[in-house]
């Protein structure tokens, strides 16, 4: 008489722990989140369906064995283990690409100047899934239509309007706090603190007075200096740490 065998399949789970260096087995909803599904058990195979709850190593090994239908205790075979590592990769940060140490900023950029920032994977190391790189979010200032940048690892924007920009990688369910870039401008002013935009007519031998500001006015140099070329110009004295220079015209 022959006997019908039931495969049984048996689980165990454990994720990476970086501060001991090794796998621990995980428990609870972590385990329940890999779940082994053989909808015949009178067949051989089965397929893992795993969900990781959080961006990590997590090492599954599987168990199967064929139990004897009349006989429960009578296994007739108990073939190997099967261990695989499945690398459940989210991002941890965005920081200033080539930066070292890391700047997660916020920083500080000049207008119509191009910045690069880079996504960072979690779990450290791991490499980002094959056609399934980050996806960016831009906020932006009024008067700003960028466009998000495209998915990778790195996101190019180049700021033409000055204010605050946020840039916000995601992937699957996990994303970053916003990496935040205050873009900022300098422009000359009068002694009105009226921008001057255009070339200015005056007459010789009057004196003007020209300032030197930045927008948004949050923005505090660390350097300023004054360049004015031509022999036209005589008694020129920048002010001290003032971004101030009065100026007579010849």
């Amino acid at each position: 008489m022959q006997y019908q065998p039931v495969w049984l399949w048996f689980k165990t789970v454990e994720k990476w722990d970086a501060s001991l260096g090794d796998f621990v087995e995980a428990s609870g909803a972590e385990a329940d989140a890999f779940q082994v599904v053989h909808p015949n058990n009178q067949a051989p195979n089965a397929t893992l369906q795993a969900t990781p709850p959080s961006p990590n190593y997590w090492r599954v090994t599987l168990v199967a064995r064929v139990q004897n239908a009349q006989n429960p205790n009578l296994f007739a075979v108990t073939p190997p283990a099967t261990t695989q590592v499945l690398t459940a990769v989210g991002v941890e940060k965005v920081i200033l690409d080539g930066s070292d140490p890391d700047n997660g900023g916020p920083v500080t950029w000049p207008v119509n100047l191009q910045i690069t920032v880079r996504a960072k994977p979690l779990p450290p190391r791991a490499s980002w899934p094959p056609g399934s790189p980050p996806t960016w979010t831009l906020t932006q200032p009024q008067g700003s239509q960028l466009a998000n940048p495209p998915a990778g690892g790195t996101a190019p924007i180049t700021p033409v309007v000055p204010g605050t920009y946020t840039l916000t990688a995601s992937l699957g369910t996990s994303s970053t706090q916003p990496f935040e870039i205050t873009a900022w401008k300098v422009e000359i002013t009068d002694g009105a603190d009226t921008p001057l935009t255009e070339a200015q007519n005056t007459i010789v031998g009057k004196k003007v007075h020209l300032k030197g500001r930045t927008t948004p006015a949050t923005v505090t140099p660390t350097v300023r200096e004054w360049e004015i070329e031509g022999e036209r110009i005589k008694n020129y004295v920048p002010g001290v740490n003032t971004g101030v220079g009065p100026v007579l015209l010849d």
